[in-house]
This record gives structure tokens, sequence and C-alpha cells, in this order.
């Protein structure tokens, strides 16, 4: 039996008996990926995540361009802590303040001040935001005590698939727990996410062991006396995540998180199934010294050889972002290793990754404006064509010029084209970007009378 909108009459049966009156609850309300522009004036990032009512975090990088904003920190601030605190994931130090920061958390995004760290005039900035939500992400702050075996309630709701945990009060070290970190035991290692180092045996971390030889539960997790997680006196924040919980989409039963781990082969071609197509993919090797990657759609995750596909930002280092070839390709549901990459693929090596699905929330959600739009090119600036949304395909053409070819391209297609009038492989074009958040760019030289048909990935 069915209900109207396609969901089971058991769904939302449960559902109400839940408290949410069967409203479902999108990938799109939790997570963003927003690139936006410094201007060096308070403004407001729209990116849709209610975090005045729900809470959550906001990680933001400078992606390190243009000069001189090539060294920048990548700044955590979050609702429990509030919007003038925050701490640093490449390094060590303390809590810190800054009241022209992030100034606000909004019913649809947050508000910058005028401090560089966020918002430094011309310079590009990438941010993560995570809403808090049962099944997908909490926060959690406590004091420590020195103790082994103490335990720390938490309102995630399911048991996490990864904690992050930093001292506010002093200077410690990031510790993570990952279920990826051991196949068996992951509560017998940790990880430094601000280091490159291997997986840490947790019952032998400098001043202590990190989790008690303990599991986290739905309700709790379990704590050591490593002064990275548990130094008497010290404020802490952490953040729990969680692990393919199907609890959303339009009948609530689509997974949209997984902490996983898998085993490199040293060849291309090996498959990871998540059981989405990932918008957003963090990998670290637990075996080998390597990078914490950070890749996402936005700023590109493409599947194509062209030099330029993919971005990655590493958690460790306030170095800027790095352009490199695909080392993965991603799949409607998963992703593919093309790449023999040693931070990545190498054969007797393991990692752990954390993958957050695409945008899925249907069309019927948005207005007809933020589905589909025709523009101009605009020859002030970039994006060459506007928009008032990501845009996932565009066909673009130079309408007053003879001869001009149609050109179709699209965000997984980034750095390519095919023509509408030829029947030949796709043409590698660097400067086909779609590496912005209300728009795309394309090389052509036309000043004017080129137009693009540009299109959002949406259900129905």
């Amino acid at each position: 039996c069915w209900a109207s909108n396609g969901m089971s009459v058991g769904t939302k049966l449960l559902q109400a008996a839940a408290g949410n009156a069967g409203e479902a609850v999108y990938v799109d309300d939790l997570f963003s990926t927003q690139l936006y522009t410094g201007d060096g004036t308070a403004r407001s990032i729209v990116n849709g995540v209610d975090l005045s009512d729900k809470g959550g975090l906001v990680w933001t990088k400078n992606r390190g361009f243009p000069s001189p904003y090539n060294i920048s920190n990548h700044n955590f601030v979050d609702s429990t802590r509030g919007v003038s605190k925050y701490i640093r994931s490449n390094a060590t130090d303390a809590e810190a303040t800054d009241s022209s920061g992030i100034t606000a958390f909004n019913n649809n995004g947050y508000s910058l001040g005028t401090a560089g760290n966020w918002n430094a005039s011309g310079s590009d900035y990438v941010s993560w935001t995570f809403a808090k939500q049962e099944k997908f992400f909490d926060i959690v702050t406590y004091t420590g005590n020195a103790t082994a075996g103490r335990t720390i309630s938490h309102n995630l709701g399911s048991v996490p698939g990864m904690i992050i945990i930093k001292s506010t009060s002093s200077a410690q070290s990031w510790a993570m727990y990952h279920r990826g970190t051991d196949a068996s035991t992951p509560e017998g290692y940790f990880l430094i996410l601000n280091n490159t180092d291997v997986r840490q045996i947790a019952t032998s971390a400098e001043g202590g062991n990190t989790w008690n030889n303990t599991a986290p539960t739905a309700t709790e997790f379990t704590l050591g006396d490593y002064v990275s997680v548990n130094k008497n006196g010290d404020t802490f924040v952490a953040y729990l995540f969680a692990h393919d919980e199907s609890e959303f989409g339009e009948d609530s039963d689509e997974a949209i998180i997984k902490c996983g781990r898998y085993n490199g082969n040293g060849s291309s071609g090996q498959f990871i199934n998540l059981g989405f197509e990932p918008q957003f993919l963090m990998i670290k090797s637990l075996t080998s010294s390597h990078d914490w990657y950070m890749a996402d759609n936005m700023r590109g995750m493409a599947n194509t050889a062209v030099n330029t596909a993919h971005k990655y930002i590493y958690s460790q280092t306030n170095s800027s972002e790095e352009v490199y070839e695909a080392r993965w390709r991603t799949e409607p549901n998963g992703f593919h290793l093309t790449s023999a990459a040693s931070g990545s693929n190498a054969s007797n090596n393991s990692y752990m990754y954390v993958a957050i699905a695409r945008p899925h929330k249907p069309a019927s959600e948005f207005a007809a404006t933020d589905l589909f739009v025709v523009d101009e090119s605009d020859t002030t600036g970039e994006p060459k064509y506007r928009s008032t949304f990501p845009v996932d395909l565009s066909f673009d053409k130079w309408a007053t010029q003879g001869g001009s070819d149609t050109h179709v391209s699209a965000r997984l297609l980034q750095g390519r084209y095919v023509r509408t009038n030829s029947d030949a492989a796709a043409a590698n074009e660097a400067t086909y970007q779609f590496d912005y958040a209300t728009g795309f760019h394309s090389g052509s030289s036309a000043t004017s009378g080129a137009y693009a048909w540009m299109f959002r990935r949406a259900k129905g």
C-alpha cells in the first residue's frame, strides 16, 4: 500500500510515530559545499542549510589563490561553542576568538564579517557545512577528567562511524575514531587529523589510552586517559558522524553518509560500492604516511582524464588547494579507483574514507528558476555564464556567429565538451569549468551574443 507521494504507508506511520509527521529530510538540508570569493565586507552565505534551528559546523578553507593567500588555515566554527570561536585542523592550537569571522548562523546558511580567514577581498574559499541531525551529525562538548572508562553521552541516535575530538583549552593534537581503522577492532586505534601519520595504537598513546578499548554505542562513546581526548580540566569538542543510516530521501530509506574502509590493489578499476553517488570524499591511508585527501564535486571531482579534473585540499596543512590527475571516478552508486597513487590505492595498503551523497532533493522542492536558466555571456569576470544555482549541465553557443558549434558540458564532464553537430569524441578543454556556486565558465572568445542554457540535476 502506497501513499500519494510514493512513500509506503508503513514508512509514513513509522515517521509519524517518531514525531516528524512523515516529512522527508534530504542531504541538501544537512550538508553543503559552498564556493565563494571574499569581498572584505559583511555578507551572507546562502547554502540552504538551516543552522539557526538545527545548529551545526562550518568548516572553511581559503583555497590559496590568488596570492598572497596561498597559505591559509582551516577554520572550524560551530553552534555549540559559538560563532566567534574557531579551531584549526592543521594546528594543535587551543580555541581562539574572532568576532569578525562567522558572525551568525541563519536559517539558510551563515553570515560573514570582514576577517581575512573567511572573507579576504579577491580570495577564493570553500566551506563544508554540516547540520546537526539524528543519524547524520552531532556535536558534544565536555571537560576532561583523566579517568579511563569515562563515558560521554551524545544525540547522534546511531553508532558513530567517525568521531573527531579536539581540546579547546590547550595545545593538543586532533584525535579521531573511525570504524575503518581496523576490520574487527577499530576501538584499538586512532588517527591524528593534523598530521599524515599512520593509524596509532590506541592503548599506547603518549600519556595514556584513547578509547579504553571500548567501541562507541548509539548513546555514548568511551574515553581513556589520553591527553588529546581526556586531559584533566581541559575543555573538549567532539564531532560525531553517522554511518549508513537509511533514514533520508523521499521515502526515508536512503543513506547519505558512509564511513568505510578498503584495501588498495595498486591498479585502476577497483570499485567501492556506496549505494549512492558521492559529492564529497575524504580518504586517508591507514598504513602509510600520506595526506588527508578532501575532494568534492563543486571544486572538481569529474570523470575525466584532464589534469585539472580533481582539486584536493588536505586537512593537516595550511597549504593551497592542489590540482592533480583524477584518482577516482564517481558512479551512481559509488566510486572507482582509477590510479595506483600511493595516497589512495597502493598495493597492500589500507584506507579509510568518509563519503557524503550528492544532493537528491526532487524538482518539486525548487522554484523553476532554480532548475533552469538561460544567460548571455558576461565579459566582466567569472563565471562567464551566471545562474542562481550550481549548474550540472550546460549547452552553450555563439548564437550570432555563423558556423558556431553548440557545445555540451557537465559537472561530471568538467574539462571536456561534446558538440551537438558532430559525432566526434569529447574534446579536452580545461576552461570548461563548473567550479562555481552560481554558473559555469567556458573558454569561448565571444564578447557578446554567446548564450548558455543551464540545468540543475533534480529528480523529476
